[in-house]
């Protein structure tokens, strides 16, 4: 299916490159630019079977793509987060509770306490 893009703008006149176009009524844009053929520039990006990559002055973007901010929560499954926690040395519960030398603060057992049991006025 052909796309129809939309010229959001250029940074060279009305002859090429580089250029931003989109698609409207979706969230995509189409880059135009010098195409990045170097292979040791290609080995530091993690390109999939048919991508490219370009290249484009940042004024392009900052001039024609968009302000308003767009963005998109990504959920992660509970079965998928084991990971994230797997280096964990200490909880937040443990950092944020302990007791640092030279602190001369209430401990946490009188904070705790006072939480649950405010002190009445005139105590």
């Amino acid at each position: 299916m052909t796309r129809h893009l939309w010229k959001v703008g250029t940074n060279s006149g009305n002859d090429g490159c580089p250029t931003l176009y989109t698609e409207p009524g979706t969230d995509t844009y189409v880059v135009q630019g010098d195409p990045i053929t170097d292979p040791a520039d290609l080995a530091q990006l993690d390109l999939a079977a048919g991508e490219a990559a370009v290249t484009v002055p940042r004024e392009l973007l900052a001039n024609f793509g968009p302000k308003e901010p767009a963005h998109v929560s990504q959920f992660i499954r509970f079965e998928d987060s084991g990971h994230m926690f797997a280096k964990l040395k200490h909880s937040a519960w443990r950092l944020e509770t302990r007791r640092r030398p030279g602190h001369r603060g209430p401990s946490t057992e009188r904070v705790f306490n006072t939480a649950r049991h405010p002190r009445r006025e005139g105590q």
